[in-house]
C-alpha cells in the first residue's frame, strides 16, 4: 500500500490510524535513519551560504539598487529556507496531506534555487554579469564567495540525497 492512501486499520479493539501515519511510524526506521541529521546538515549549510548573502548585500545595493535586491531576497530566501530544514517545518504530526511529496518539493526546491544560485555566480565570474550598470564586467572571487559556493554545493550534494532516498517512500 502506498503511504499517501489513507486506509483504516481492521484490526478489532485496535484505535485506528490512517496508513499515512503508519508509513510515517516505519518511515523512522533505517530507511530513514539519518534524514534529520542530514536535514540539519544541510539547513546548516544554506544559512551559512544566506548569511555570506546578507554580509555583502549592503555593497551590492551600494552598486546597483538591483544587485542589492537580488542579494537580499536571496539572503532571505536561503536562511528562511536553512531554518525550515534545520526545524522540520514539514512535520507530520502538524501538516496535513502528504508530508512525503511535500518534503520532496522543499528538497527539490532547494536544490534548484541553490544551483542557480551557484550558475549565476559562475556566469558572473566567467562571461560577466548578465543585468545593471555593471552588465557584461567580470566580477572577482572573494574569500566569502568561496565559503557560500562551498555551503550551496554541499546542500546540493546533501538535497539530492534526501530526493533520492525519499523516492522510495514515495514510490
Amino acid at each position: 500500500m502506498r503511504p499517501h492512501q489513507a486506509s483504516l486499520s481492521n484490526h478489532p479493539g485496535q484505535r485506528q490510524q490512517p496508513a499515512l501515519l503508519t508509513a510515517i511510524g516505519r518511515a523512522e526506521g533505517p530507511l530513514w535513519l539519518g534524514r534529520r541529521r542530514l536535514e540539519k546538515y544541510v539547513g546548516l549549510c544554506v544559512v551559512i551560504s544566506g548569511g555570506a548573502h546578507g554580509l555583502v548585500t549592503q555593497a551590492h545595493f551600494q552598486e546597483w539598487w538591483g544587485y542589492g535586491v537580488f542579494f537580499l531576497v536571496a539572503s532571505v530566501c536561503l536562511i528562511g529556507f536553512g531554518l525550515a530544514l534545520i526545524t522540520d517545518a514539514i512535520d507530520p504530526r502538524y501538516m496535513p496531506g502528504d508530508v512525503h511529496r511535500l518534503r520532496r518539493l522543499m528538497y527539490l526546491a532547494g536544490a534548484v534555487g541553490n544551483v542557480s544560485i551557484i550558475a549565476l555566480y559562475v556566469l558572473s565570474r566567467t562571461i560577466g554579469v548578465p543585468l545593471g550598470p555593471n552588465g557584461g564586467s567580470v566580477e572577482s572571487v572573494g574569500g566569502v564567495d568561496l565559503v557560500a559556493k562551498t555551503t550551496e554545493i554541499l546542500a546540493v550534494a546533501g538535497l539530492v540525497v534526501l530526493l533520492l532516498k525519499t523516492r522510495r517512500i514515495v514510490d
